[in-house]
């Protein structure tokens, strides 16, 4: 059996960075196309996630890998071009194809399992509050 990955320091919670800016609408959509609802306020950076145990927070995209590669962020999505000129030590998850720079969602590769993110168990889908 795989080992597991070390939890989240509270023990339960995901830490998810998302990209303002350009980036910050494809992310939204991609997630909403898989059912996760993100709603942010107006220049709110901690936006709701329709699903439980998620802690978001809005950043600029070189933040999320800087954030990412010190582990203060479980995942995130930046541009790959960011990993790469930062030099972070994240391990690719998804390229989304969603822009002409390669956006990427990353994870600290002791998070991983097999190369993959865990599996989390089933919640039932809620609409944003």
């Amino acid at each position: 059996m795989p080992s597991q990955p070390p939890p989240p320091p509270d023990g339960g919670t995901l830490r998810l960075a998302l990209p303002k800016g350009r980036m910050q609408d494809g992310i939204f959509t991609l997630m909403a196309d898989a059912g996760i609802q993100v709603r942010a306020g107006g220049r709110g950076y901690r936006p709701h996630v329709s699903l439980p145990g998620i802690d978001a927070k809005i950043l600029k995209p070189q933040n999320v890998v800087e954030m990412l590669h010190a582990g203060s962020r479980d995942v995130g999505f930046a541009g790959a071009d960011w990993v790469r000129e930062l030099d972070a030590r994240v391990v690719e998850v998804l390229d989304t194809g969603l822009d002409r720079v390669r956006l990427v969602a990353a994870a600290p590769a002791p998070m991983l399992i097999g190369g993959r993110l865990p599996d989390r168990p089933a919640t039932p889908r809620r609409g944003c509050r």
